[in-house]
This record gives structure tokens, C-alpha cells and sequence, in this order.
């Protein structure tokens, strides 16, 4: 807000929203008649008489305070602040019957102290009645009578009657709140700013529209959308105002103005049948404040919620058919997704809007799109070349809200399942530093991996392991990306030798498959003890997107031994995911969460993944959301496996067990060794198993024994074989895995007597 340098129209009034919506404020403004309007930041003055005045308090969807300026004057120091506000005569506004309250703004004001200032005017609106009238009005902090604004900016000030009372945004309609809710004016000026407003209603009054948030939270958006589709006055049934006290206000003119909008607001009702509104959200608790909401706001029969995870989202189709009518629809998605401001949590959000503009591009075409952040980068991450970007405010904190129309075509579109397309370069020549040896040999393991998965691979899948001695490695592609792991060589083997072999093998692999060198990754692997199994050996994390039937992962080729994805579990990972529908799955040392997203995706109730690693959970929330999963039916839980297991009580229909061969870290209670201790930590699982369950477990450890005599009374079954994939069946067991379930329960064959 600009100040004037003195007052003298009685007409003049000032309308204040967030920045960024002063045009959408002064649309609305010319529809209400107003007139010799002037456009500043935050800001719309105007002239009108009253009823233009009141028909913002009742109309305005964007709007946050009206005020109606009082005096406007220098000031450099509290007394005269006290003293220009003592001039003002405040009988002519209020009585000293009525209570009052002062609100203070400041913008690089020369009185810093908003506080003070505010008493100082407080003092000056009680001596003037004390000295004119002989009484004195009392303060009330919670909706007084009146509210007096005082704006200070520089060396001016301006002292106005705040007819709004409390903020516009408060809409009545809200019993119940989520966390981090977008503001009703906000929200409203979102939808008007994309298209959904009145215009659209009344120039296309046959066509149908749909309108849908798939993160709804408590339901702003849908609630401003229906409220705007039925003409329904933003504040028709807010009961508080500043201006009902004041000696202004004119109460046959407002019943007249209450009426009007009643009346208008029972005609837009009648005409929603070509409106449909739609809200999806992952969370109960927020589809429960959402279902209150919008019984408060009286608009239950117009919009329809449902429990979704963004991962199921597409274009609601079958409310498109049934609304029939011959013309082009007119399609609207708005939505305020997860920020993501705990620790670890930025990153993974990144994905989850990412995996959004996906779903757009899949099944949205010709959509109208908004999407809300604070994050400018969490935005750029939907991936559209063609959008508007508003910067605002909200809660005091930036806000930036990007409008998309989806293109109708052209866009790439998210394969459902996506295969390696490696192949072997035809007629090529080997350089001299490649080894023929090697080269034969990698073609024979090409055409036999080929082969076995009938022609189509894995995106991601292992060609080479260890099967020549002088070349002891294994190489596996992650998409057209290669990682070379070369075993660390004995100490007999000279180093410069050693050195020319991983040399040839990466020249002569990269020259038969065509790798580029920027997408070639090497790696030494020792034999890894303790604390050092998962460390981590360069500083910068680059994370690489990989396919695995219907899920995608991120992996890490550079940073760690391991890459985030053990590619020899791939049937294990499908084995969860065609079993999991409807059941709550419990995936312990869970390290990336790769088991809990298969299960997810095939549908399971819940997901806990448990894990001692922040890294690895903040990895596993990465994958939850670049395949639009959320953290409320996918619990990830940072604990030792094993304390964890004794002191919880929750009841699991699938387990997937996959422990480290052996851990000590200093986070555990004590060290961990499978082979030791697998015993003790499936009892434990068992009793967190639910009586038709069954345990799957497995792992890496080459010479381990599963104790069978300590675990006679459970029905096992060894399932390695079935659990291992074509392009690890010829490079020896590297794992085992088995299913587990309780005894059978037996019973009586006579009958229990009485």
C-alpha cells in the first residue's frame, strides 16, 4: 500500500489482497460498479457509496480487508501519532458504548514498534471520548465492535475503519483444518485467475465442466470452485463483520444486498447439473475435515470426494459420460500438493511433482491446470515449456502458483512397463585394447539372457559375472548406463596388471554395446565389513531413474557399493506385488523400499518399511513418490529391525524379510549376524504375523544354513529357485529365499464337552 497525501473524498475506499491478484481484485471491482479504480501492489483504491462498499464485504472472493480511510498524515514520532489520531472525530464512526480493537501494518516505517504504536492510537480513541463524551470505550482484542487499521510506511500514516472487521478469506465454512491448508482467497483467486469463474457459467450454461483436486486436503478448492459454479456469496453466511456497529452501516440496505444473494445462490444451485466437482486424497483424516466442510458449506450433494493416492490418479472419465451433451467440456484441475519441509522430505516432493506432470501429460490433455508450491522448483519439476507463473504470498511465506494448459498432443506419455533396449553393435571392430576373449564371451551371455527372457529384457539386468578369472567382475546395464564392479584382486596379482584388465574390459564392453563414456560407471568391490558395507565413496549424489515392470527406482551407479536396487531380488519383488492386493505389508531392512512400492503398486492396504539408515528411508521415500505414493498408507520407520520388532504389536498379512549378512552399527543394540540370529528375528516377525500370513524370507549370505530343527513346527518352503532371475541362474546362488507361514492349527477330531 502507497500512501495519499491527504484524504477528501468520503467515497474513497481501499481494498486490499494478496499480490499477484490485483487485476482479478479489480475485475471483481467493475462488477460491482465501482469506479475511478487505482492499481497498486496488494491493493485496489476505489470510489463508491455504500452499497458498493458492502458488496465487496459479501462478494469479494479475493479480497482480505475493505477499509474506509479516515486521515492520512506525516508522523515521525508516537506523540504526534497520538495527536493526529485524537483529531479524527470519532463519534462520527462509533459510539463509546461499543468496543474497538487497533490493527498496525508497518512497511519500513520510521515507528518500528507496531506495538506501541498501536496503544498510542488506542490511548488517543479513549481520551478523545473521555474528553468530548465523559465515558470511555473498552478495548476487545476477539471481534469488537469496531476495528481501527493503522498503516504506517516510511514517514506517513493512514488511519482507516476496517469494514471487513476480520480477514474476507474467513468464509465460516471451514470446522475442520488439515495441515498447511491453502487460504479461501487464495484458492478462489486461483480458480478466477485460470478460467472458473462466472463468465464460464453463464456464457456456456449447456456445456459440461468438471472440476477436480487430487490432493484435497479439507477441501478449499472444491468448496470455492462449487461456490463460484452457484454464484454463492463468499461471505453469505459469515455472521461477523467490522462495519454492523458502525454508524455507516445501513441495515435495510444489507438485508436487501443478504437477500439478493440468497436468492441468487438458490438459481445456481438449481443449474449445477452439467458441474461436477471432484476432490481426491490419500488421507482419511483429511477426506474427514473435508466431508465437514463441505456439509458446512452446504454443498454435499455437488461434490464428490474419494480416497485416492496420486498413483491411481487419471481424468475422471466416467463423469464425463455422464454428462451428456455434444459439446466440448470445459476441464479444470487445481491443487495444493505436499510441500515437503522436514528434513529429507524436499528431495522425495520433487519426484512427487514430477510423477504429476507425468499424469497430466498421460490424462489431461486439454486440461486447465493449477498447480500451488512454495518452491518455484518443486514446479519446475512438472515439466511443462508453456505455463504462467504467479508469485505471491501466503502466511507471510512466498507462495508461487503455475497455470498449464496440457497440451493436446505431442506430449511423452509414461510407459506402463519399459525394457532394456541394449543391444550388440552390428559389424563392429574391436580396438587393440580390447579383449577377444571377453568380447566372445559377453556375446554368448547376451544371446543367452536374450534368450531366456524371450526376447525382451529387463531395463535392468546383469551380463557379466566373474566368469572369465582374469576378468573377475560383474558388469550389469541400468537402462543404457553400464556399472562395472570389479572384485578386488588377491594380493598375488600384480596392480599394474590388474589396472590393464578392468581397462580392456571397460573398452571392450563399451566398444560391443556402444556405451557412451559419460554413462560408464566402475566401482571396487572388497569384501565389506562392519561399519564400512555401505559407505559411501564420493561426495556428490547422482541419482539415475530405472524401470522394473510397473515400478520405477532411483539408483545411485557413483556413490556406493551398492546401487540402491539388488537386481537379483526382481522376481522376489513381483512375487509381493501379485500377492499383496488388500493386505498390510511389513518390509523389514527394508534398505530402499524398492519390496514396499511393488507392493504398494499392487495394491496393498499399507506399507512399513522399517530400516536403521535416515539415507536409506529418505532413498525410500524418493521411490514412494516418483511413483506417486504418499507417506500415509507407506510408513517408513527409522529403528533397529530387532528392538523394533519386540517392542511394537502391529499385525502384518506379508512379510518380506531381507537382512544384511552382518551389521554392527552403533545406532543397533547390538550387532547383527544372519546367520546367528535369523532364529530369534523370525519368532519375533512370526508374532507380528496374522494366522493365514506368510513370511518371505531371504538372503546373500553363500554359506548360510536355515536352522530347520529350531523352526520345525512352521510350514516352510524353499523357493529359491522360483525367486531367481535368467541373467543370475548361471552365476551360481547368490541368494536364498524362502516362504514361511504359521503351523496349521489343529483340531480336536472329538467333540468338546460341556
Amino acid at each position: 500500500m502507497t500512501l495519499n497525501t491527504n484524504i477528501e473524498n468520503p467515497q474513497q475506499w481501499r481494498l486490499i489482497c494478496e499480490k499477484g491478484f490485483e487485476d482479478v481484485l479489480a475485475q471483481e471491482l467493475l462488477s460491482f460498479k465501482a469506479h475511478d479504480l487505482v492499481i497498486q501492489k496488494g491493493l485496489v483504491s476505489f470510489n463508491g457509496d455504500l452499497e458498493i462498499a458492502l458488496r465487496c464485504c459479501l462478494w469479494s472472493r479475493v479480497a482480505i480487508r475493505l477499509l474506509k480511510p479516515l486521515s492520512n498524515f506525516a508522523v515521525s514520532d508516537t506523540d504526534e501519532l497520538y495527536e493526529q489520531a485524537k483529531k479524527i472525530p470519532w463519534s462520527d464512526f462509533f459510539n463509546c458504548e461499543q468496543s474497538f480493537a487497533v490493527d498496525v501494518a508497518t512497511k519500513q516505517s520510521m515507528l518500528s514498534n507496531s506495538h506501541f504504536a498501536a496503544l498510542r492510537i488506542k490511548d488517543a480513541i479513549v481520551d478523545y471520548f473521555q474528553e468530548t463524551q465523559g465515558q470511555r470505550p473498552h478495548v476487545e482484542l476477539q471481534q469488537p465492535d469496531i476495528k481501527i487499521f493503522l498503516y504506517l510506511e516510511n514517514d506517513g500514516a493512514e488511519l482507516s475503519l476496517d469494514f471487513s472487521g476480520e480477514s474476507l478469506h474467513k468464509r465460516s465454512y471451514r470446522k475442520q483444518s488439515v495441515e498447511a491448508p491453502i487460504k479461501e482467497h487464495l484458492a478462489a483467486g486461483i480458480l478466477l485467475r485460470m478460467g472458473w469463474n462466472r463468465g464460464l457459467f453463464l456464457d456456456n450454461p449447456d456445456a459440461s465442466k468438471i472440476f477436480l483436486d487430487p490432493f484435497c486436503g479439507g477441501g478449499t478448492f472444491l468448496i470455492e470452485a462449487a461456490m463460484i459454479a452457484s454464484d454463492t456469496a463468499p461471505g453469505l453466511y459469515r455472521s461477523y463483520y467490522g462495519f454492523i456497529a458502525s454508524k455507516l452501516f445501513d441495515q435495510t440496505l444489507w438485508a436487501s444486498l443478504l437477500a439478493e444473494a440468497r436468492q441468487r445462490s438458490d438459481a445456481g444451485l438449481q443449474q449445477l447439473r452439467n458441474v461436477k466437482i471432484i476432490g481426491y486424497d490419500a488421507d482419511k483424516q483429511s477426506l474427514s475435515a473435508a466431508t465437514i466442510n463441505i456439509q458446512s458449506a452446504q454443498f454435499e450433494k455437488f461434490i464428490h470426494i474419494e480416497r485416492k493416492e496420486v498413483a491411481q490418479l487419471t481424468a475422471p472419465f466416467a463423469a464425463l459420460s455422464s454428462l451428456a451433451d455434444d459439446k466440448p467440456p470445459h476441464l479444470f484441475l487445481a491443487s495444493n500438493p505436499p510441500y515437503g519441509h522436514r528434513l529429507g522430505e524436499v528431495k522425495s516432493v520433487r519426484y512427487l511433482y514430477r510423477f504429476l506432470g507425468e499424469k497430466m501429460r498421460e490424462s489431461f490433455a486439454g486440461w486447465t491446470v493449477a498447480v500451488v508450491s512454495d518452491q518455484i522448483e518443486h514446479l519446475d519439476n512438472l515439466r511443462f515449456n508453456t505455463h504462467q507463473t504467479i508469485k505471491t504470498l501466503h502466511g507471510g511465506s512466498s507462495l508461487f502458483v503455475r497455470i498449464i494448459d496440457v497440451p493436446q498432443s505431442g506430449s511423452v506419455v509414461r510407459p506402463e512397463v519399459c525394457h532394456s533396449q541394449v543391444q550388440i553393435k552390428k559389424e563392429v571392430i574391436l580396438s587393440a585394447e580390447c579383449s577377444l576373449d571377453l568380447a566372445n564371451r559377453l556375446k554368448k551371455n547376451f544371446k543367452h539372457v536374450h534368450k531366456s527372457f524371450s526376447g525382451t529384457l529387463p531395463y535392468c539386468f546383469r551380463l557379466y559375472d566373474a566368469d572369465l578369472p582374469e576378468y573377475n567382475m560383474a558388469m550389469d546395464f541400468y537402462g543404457d548406463h553400464l556399472r562395472i564392479q570389479e572384485y578386488a584382486a588377491p594380493a598375488s596379482i600384480d596392480v599394474e596388471k590388474a589396472k590393464q584388465r578392468l581397462y580392456s574390459a571397460v573398452r571392450t564392453t563399451r566398444e560391443l554395446f556402444g556405451v557412451d563414456y559419460d554413462k560408464t560407471h566402475i566401482k571396487i568391490r572388497s569384501k565389506q565389513k562392519g561399519k564400512s558395507q555401505y559407505t559411501k565413496n564420493e561426495s556428490e549424489t547422482k541419482l539415475l531413474e530405472v524401470y522394473e515392470d510397473s515400478c520405477r527406482f532411483l539408483v545411485n551407479l557413483r556413490d556406493y557399493i551398492d546401487t540402491g536396487l539388488f537386481s537379483d531380488h526382481r522376481l522376489a519383488r513381483k512375487l509381493i506385488e501379485d500377492n499383496a492386493k488388500g493386505k498390510h505389508f511389513l518390509n523389514l531392512f527394508c534398505y530402499t523400499a524398492t519390496a514396499s512400492v511393488h507392493a504398494a503398486m499392487g495394491g496393498a492396504k499399507s506399507t512399513t518399511s522399517v530400516d536403521l539408515s535416515q539415507t536409506y528411508l529418505d532413498w525410500s521415500r524418493c521411490n514412494f513418490s516418483l511413483n506417486g505414493f504418499s507417506e500415509v498408507n507407506n510408513h517408513l520407520v527409522r529403528a533397529d529391525v530387532m528392538t523394533w520388532l519386540m517392542k511394537n504389536s502391529y499385525q502384518y498379512d506379508l512379510i518380506f524379510i531381507d537382512p544384511p549378512t552382518f551389521s554392527n552399527s552403533k545406532k543397533m543394540r547390538e550387532h547383527f549376524d544372519v546367520q546367528a540370529q535369523h532364529v530369534e528375528l523370525l519368532r519375533l516377525a512370526l508374532k507380528h504375523l496374522a494366522a493365514d500370513g506368510e513370511i518371505l524370507f531371504s538372503n546373500n549370505f553363500k554359506k548360510f544354513k536355515l536352522d530347520e530343527d529350531a523352526l520345525a513346527d512352521l510350514r516352510i518352503e524353499e523357493i529359491t529357485v522360483s525367486t531367481t532371475s535368467p541373467d543370475f541362474a548361471r552365476t551360481g546362488q547368490l541368494h536364498r529365499c524362502w516362504r514361511i507361514r504359521p503351523p496349521v492349527k489343529q483340531t480336536s477330531p472329538w467333540p468338546v464337552s460341556k
